[in-house]
């Protein structure tokens, strides 16, 4: 009878020492399930932290090439401006060159004519300032002619590059709605099995 009482223990023993590593390894189980949850939830906080701040970036850049943009409007409307300008003093110049032109043919017929004029002395002396003058104007006209193709160049530079700052603006818009969507739910999932509910408190990552 003392056999079968030590039998029956060594088995009791036996049950528990079972049990007791069953109960051990679910255990480990759930720490471990703990522990990769812990590790999703991290991925998932650097993930959030890494999109905002793309999309601050992005936002600044957006921001940056807009008001690039906007200063390359004021820039053309400027030469724009100063273009028109220089179109009404070629207009103007235009207009001088031609009344010296008559005035000095003029003055061709009355020295070709007037044989016996008393003032041809002083006819002589307007006909030079005169001619001093054409040329003057003409030399107006010139650079005139030259400043008015350097703006026209520059306000083409400047249209060109306006397009391509709008275009990149468009495309920056564009990537940073790009980067605002949320990720798809089942993206930081560890598994497909059910998870026990856990609490845990931040001080498991250490």
């Amino acid at each position: 009878q003392m056999f079968e009482v030590q039998e029956a223990l060594e088995q009791q023993k036996q049950e528990f020492n079972r049990k007791e590593d069953t109960f051990r390894r679910r255990e480990n189980g759930l720490k471990k399930k703990d522990l990769d949850l812990q590790e999703s939830l991290i991925r998932f906080s650097k993930f959030l932290q890494e999109n905002d701040a793309k999309r601050a970036r992005a936002e600044r850049k957006a921001q940056d090439e807009n008001k690039l943009a906007r200063q390359k409007e004021r820039e053309i409307a400027s030469l724009q401006e100063t273009l028109e300008g220089l179109k009404g003093e070629k207009t103007h110049t235009l207009e001088v060159l031609d009344q010296s032109l008559r005035y000095q043919q003029y003055l061709e017929q009355v020295l070709e004519t007037a044989d016996e004029y008393q003032e041809i002395g002083d006819l002589l002396m307007r006909f030079a300032t005169l001619n001093a003058t054409n040329e003057d104007v003409r030399k107006q006209l010139h650079d005139s002619e030259e400043s008015h193709e350097k703006l026209r160049g520059e306000l083409l530079h400047y249209t060109k590059h306006w397009r391509r700052t709008s275009s990149r603006a468009s495309t920056t818009r564009r990537r940073r709605t790009t980067a605002c969507r949320s990720p798809a739910p089942g993206r930081w999932s560890t598994g497909k099995s059910a998870w026990p509910r856990t609490t845990f408190s931040t001080d498991a990552r250490s």
